[in-house]
């Protein structure tokens, strides 16, 4: 107790420093990140598309972030991870609440899946969490999750979606599947044990996600895009077009994957982690990925306009 109540108020401002060469150099790998947007026809600039850079030039530009809110953040320290923000973004209040939050939803992740004390032990250290108006788009890589800065201040930041990818390496499942998880997960956390679910694609967390996902199957994006659930694989675009491609995937993606994990919370952490994903999925719930896939379909014909009740939500 002496240690929480220590660390809730250990705001750690760093020296306040002239940005100089790191500015311009964040500015110069955002200008190349950018630079794909003059190959592309105005008329195909969607509202809710963006180019696809290429990952050698992500990480360039996470790493230069990294460095700058290092160097001239705002640095808070908890008992499982450590969070910097951008300065004079946030209030005080704002920054401590939530690396309350993020600290908090590590153990309850854990608490969840009931990942064995051993394993809790031999965590990697502390979760990194990078927070500023420069990062467009919440991910995660190795140990470090960055999240944009206007979603933290709205309370909508999918931090309990990224923190699950890095506390659960899904390296051979495929990606209906990982995305779908982590989805779920963020709901059923925030709904069970605390915290928010920040959802970016669905209106309702885990207890609407089946009507949302009902709706996109009487669409032509949902039918494009149903061939890559139960199966390998990407739907094309996935990445460039959030709305017509990335919402209908995560949606359904997050509806069958709760669909397979009612009742098996102590299975999940096994069956994610595990080297060969068909294989462990039938002999955790002696179904294969196509068989959930058909059932699931079925369960969502009479789905439409049938939220369920929401449990009691905690903060």
């Amino acid at each position: 107790m002496e240690y929480a109540a220590r660390q809730e108020l250990d705001v750690r401002e760093q020296p306040r420093i002239h940005l100089g060469e790191l500015q311009r150099e964040y500015t110069i790998v955002r200008k190349c990140c950018r630079c794909i947007l003059n190959r592309v026809p105005l008329r195909r600039r969607a509202a809710h598309a963006a180019p696809r850079i290429s990952r050698k030039d992500s990480v360039l530009a996470d790493s230069v972030l990294v460095r700058n809110l290092r160097r001239q953040g705002v640095r808070i320290d908890r008992r499982a991870a450590t969070l910097w923000f951008e300065r004079g973004a946030l209030s005080s209040q704002e920054m401590v609440e939530f690396a309350r939050l993020a600290d908090r939803g590590i153990r309850d992740i854990e608490r969840w899946l009931q990942v064995p004390a051993a394993r809790r032990r031999a965590r990697k250290g502390k979760i990194f969490y990078f927070i500023s108006n420069q990062v467009e788009i919440s991910h995660a890589r190795r140990r470090t999750i960055f999240l944009p800065l206007f979603r933290v201040r709205k309370r909508s930041a999918p931090y309990l979606h990224e923190t699950f990818h890095l506390l659960v390496k899904c390296a051979h499942c495929p990606l209906w599947f990982s995305e779908g998880m982590a989805c779920y997960a963020q709901s059923y956390v925030s709904e069970h044990f605390g915290g928010y679910d920040g959802a970016i694609f669905t209106r309702g967390g885990n207890r609407g996600v089946d009507v949302d996902a009902a709706g996109w199957l009487s669409r032509r994006e949902g039918k494009a895009v149903l061939p890559f659930l139960g199966a390998e694989g990407e739907p094309p675009s996935l990445f460039r077009d959030r709305h017509n491609v990335a919402t209908p995937f995560y949606v359904l993606s997050q509806s069958l994957a709760k669909f397979i994990a009612k009742g098996m919370a102590a299975k999940l952490h096994g069956l994610a982690t595990s080297r060969d994903f068909d294989r462990a999925l039938e002999k955790a719930t002696g179904k294969t990925a196509l068989e959930w896939k058909k059932d699931w379909l079925a369960s969502l014909a009479n789905r439409r306009g049938k939220r369920e009740t929401p449990p009691k939500t905690f903060v």
